[in-house]
């Protein structure tokens, strides 16, 4: 961490659980900003607000866009090439509970992406007589 100290512009922090948030803050370079859109309990930031003004950083949040956003969000990471590292989950129980097992032991490197395609299963209506 500290040899990656204010070498970023941007951060989106989607961490949904207590951690420190100054330690994030100190990637940013001068103005840079942190968009957060997991829910941060208080307390997790101890120096408030001058943890921001003196580097005259932004934080910003939000819940999660609707259809058009998230679609301009895609959009855009097709065109950047921006791409994320996940690990795939099959939905089986098996597997689900595997996932669920890791997440709470904290043996998550990067998100679970559940892939819920085999779970569907198309019933096609038949026209009426």
């Amino acid at each position: 961490m500290k040899a990656n100290s204010r070498t970023l512009h941007f951060m989106f922090n989607s961490i949904a659980f207590d951690h420190d948030v100054q330690m994030y803050l100190d990637l940013l370079k001068n103005q840079g900003t942190m968009l957060m859109v997991g829910g941060v309990p208080k307390g997790a930031m101890p120096a408030g607000s001058f943890a921001l003004i003196g580097r005259g950083l932004k934080l910003c949040g939000s819940l999660i866009g609707g259809v058009k956003q998230t679609q301009e969000m895609i959009d855009f990471c097709a065109k950047h090439d921006i791409v994320s590292e996940i690990e795939l989950v099959h939905a089986t129980i098996d597997e689900v509970d595997k996932a669920w097992d890791r997440t709470v032991k904290g043996d998550v490197q990067f998100r679970f992406v559940m892939d819920t395609a085999a779970t569907i299963k198309t019933n096609p209506i038949e026209p009426m007589p």
